[in-house]
């Protein structure tokens, strides 16, 4: 009966023994896990942290596009008018000189729309917008002027330039700005220096032969020109002396009526037509 009640007794502890080992084996496992879980998630964070700053960087990319938008932008619009139709021209020019977007506006004409051949003529930018003109100051105006003795013109703010023109004719110029595009100015007339004025006059309309001669003279005047008179040249009739002319007659009936050829050096020539003199005899 004591070994039945011993036996019983060392069952129960060997498996109290078994419960109590097998709490423990639990408990270290679990705590294992969940070490396992916590370096996981940690591990996860910082992955998911790396994606994060390298996301970051992603603004860094517009540098380049702000680099661009840095070039100041210039705008220049005129009006043309070629054979009486009126074009609208504009040039879009970039520049490094400014760190921000700058818009210019103005026109491009000549000075005169008309000059005589060998005057200089002046082509001028006039800058209507922003009102502040300093702003293209420090940027390069290049023209060409067609058909002068210059041929071209370039300079920072040069918003005017000037040629002469060896030919009559319709000219224009044209202008870029920092390296725009090239906008066309309106044209420029270019003609021979008029001759206006002359009055060619005789010393009488007839002249009297009784004696066997009579002397009739022409006198040219009030000749005007933007570039002065350089020549008179007298029908070949009369006997010219510069701006006057002389004929003496010899017979009653004898009749003259010369012209003159007035020039300038710049092309223009104009003739005149005299009065008629006639030779006659007073004492018949």
């Amino acid at each position: 009966m004591k070994k039945s009640k011993f036996f019983t007794l060392a069952a129960s502890l060997l498996i109290f023994g078994m419960v109590a080992c097998e709490d423990t084996d639990l408990r270290a496992v679990s705590g294992i896990e969940s070490v396992v879980m916590e370096s996981s998630s940690s591990t996860i964070s910082s992955s998911s942290s790396e994606i994060v700053s390298s996301s970051s960087t992603i603004p860094n990319g517009n540098s380049s596009s702000s680099a661009v938008s840095s070039s100041s932008s210039v705008k220049v619009n005129s009006s043309s008018s070629v054979a009486g139709e009126t074009k609208p021209s504009s040039s879009s020019a970039k520049s490094s000189s400014s760190a921000e977007s700058v818009e210019i506006l103005g026109t491009c004409a000549p000075q005169k729309d008309s000059i005589v051949m060998t005057q200089w003529a002046t082509w001028v930018f006039t800058q209507t917008s922003p009102a502040d003109t300093s702003v293209a100051s420090s940027l390069k105006f290049k023209w060409i002027i067609e058909g002068s003795y210059q041929g071209t013109g370039s300079g920072k703010g040069l918003r005017n330039v000037s040629g002469q023109y060896p030919e009559t004719g319709t000219y224009i110029a044209r202008l870029s700005i920092a390296g725009g595009d090239t906008i066309t100015c309106s044209p420029l007339t270019v003609t021979v220096a008029p001759i206006t004025g002359c009055k060619c006059t005789a010393s009488a309309e007839t002249v009297d032969v009784s004696n066997g001669y009579g002397l009739a003279n022409w006198n040219i005047s009030g000749c005007e020109s933007l570039l002065g008179i350089s020549a008179y040249t007298w029908s070949s009739d009369v006997n010219p002396t510069w701006a006057n002319a002389s004929l003496t007659f010899t017979a009653a009936g004898q009749s003259v009526t010369p012209t003159i050829a007035v020039s300038n050096d710049n092309g223009s020539y104009l003739e005149v037509t005299c009065p008629t003199v006639t030779a006659i005899r007073s004492n018949e």
